[in-house]
């Protein structure tokens, strides 16, 4: 292998009838070869067998899978599985139009397992159609079974027809939504080899409203529509916006919460049942400062540290989230000015359970602490980080 260049490396080595080596580490210098290097593989074990179908003929081209392997069936629906490790496999044949069947084997090196798999007609067949009754192109069709395991997706044709085969046998939940929406319509309950089955896709709502601080309307602020104001998961849409207002244009109609957040206002959650079809105005919608908190960032010999990054919580820190969804998760964010001073705007009227920690990529992070109710000001010092 020329034109190595030096440093570590590792080596290993692989084909279809072997075992995949183990990583061997290797130090080139990047001017003398490197003699001697031996790595050695050992013969892996075999599947072997047949895809039939209900009649007994050979299937051609059906996906036979394994962990660790996979082969395509021949002509005469053969296939054949190599260099797997000793050990039980759950192996997996199937198509685009039969089902799907699947059988445990035991693999011992030297000694090829035989399988035979009979496939048998296993799909979900319908079409897709709009609240009049119009047949919709394009539509995403997902069928889905927690026991079997299955999560399978295809796209409605040109007459709103859709056809879900190769699917291991059993009942599925099915739903349908519009290609430019994220909103599912009905589910439907239905059994492979149900082939007359009728999904409706959902009119979207939407919800527009505009917020108001202090007279004024919020140019910057998140919103996030669900159905549990508790959901700390919901993904908050940023919006900037001179008037203040948001507009959320494909949302479920039904019982849902609106949740305004952002830096300097104490989050806000709105009640709303959206009709599909329809866009509700919530108006202007007023949110407060809520509580404050003053403070000081200083490093270990008392000198104030600006650009200091401080944050409070309600709902244990998290170091990987956006400022929206971090307000969402219930923090407050502030940065420390040039003396080290900074305010929390925002802040709920009880601190019960908040926690408070400052961080500076020179200056390390201060040790994260409780807040007491009532309190108006703290100093925290940082310190290397552990």
């Amino acid at each position: 292998m020329p034109g190595v260049g030096a440093g570590p490396y590792v080596a290993r080595a692989s084909s279809n009838r072997h075992i995949p080596t183990a990583d061997q580490p290797v130090e080139l210098d990047g001017a003398h070869a490197t003699a001697g290097l031996v790595v050695r593989v050992q013969l892996g074990g075999e599947i072997t067998g047949l895809v039939v179908d209900i009649t007994g003929h050979p299937i051609a081209d059906a996906q036979v899978s394994a962990a660790g392997g996979g082969d395509t069936t021949d002509a005469s629906g053969r296939f054949t599985v190599r260099g797997l490790a000793p050990a039980t496999y759950t192996v997996t044949a199937n198509t685009r139009t039969l089902g799907a069947a699947h059988q445990d084997v035991v693999v011992a090196r030297g000694r090829p397992a035989e399988l035979t798999f009979v496939l048998v007609p296993s799909s979900l067949a319908g079409i897709v159609v709009d609240s009049r009754g119009e047949p919709v192109e394009n539509a995403r069709v997902i069928a889905s079974s927690d026991a079997l395991g299955v999560y399978d997706l295809v796209h409605s044709d040109a007459s709103g027809h859709f056809d879900l085969g190769g699917l291991l046998p059993g009942r599925y939940q099915i739903v349908a939504r519009r290609p430019d929406s994220a909103v599912d319509g009905p589910a439907v309950e239905a059994t492979t080899a149900d082939r007359r089955i009728r999904l409706v896709v959902s009119e979207p709502a939407g919800i527009t409203g505009r917020v108001i601080l202090d007279g004024a309307p919020v140019r910057y602020y998140g919103v996030a529509v669900g159905q549990d104001p508790g959901n700390l998961f919901l993904q908050p849409a940023p919006v900037r916006s001179l008037d203040g207002r948001f507009h959320q244009p494909d949302v479920p109609a039904g019982k849902l919460v609106v949740i305004l957040l952002g830096p300097g206002f104490e989050r806000r959650v709105v009640d709303v049942q959206p009709v599909a079809g329809t866009t509700t105005d919530l108006g202007d919608i007023v949110v407060t400062r809520g509580g404050r908190l003053r403070g000081r960032v200083i490093d270990a010999g008392g000198a104030g540290v600006a650009g200091a990054t401080i944050r409070a919580t309600g709902s244990g820190l998290s170091h990987d989230l956006t400022r929206l969804d971090a307000t969402l998760r219930g923090e407050c964010w502030a940065t420390s000015d040039a003396l080290g001073s900074f305010e929390l705007a925002g802040l709920p009227s009880s601190l019960d359970g908040f926690e408070i920690e400052a961080t500076h990529p020179a200056h390390g992070s201060s040790a994260t602490r409780p807040l007491a109710p009532g309190a108006t000001d703290v100093t925290l010092v940082l310190g290397p980080r552990p």
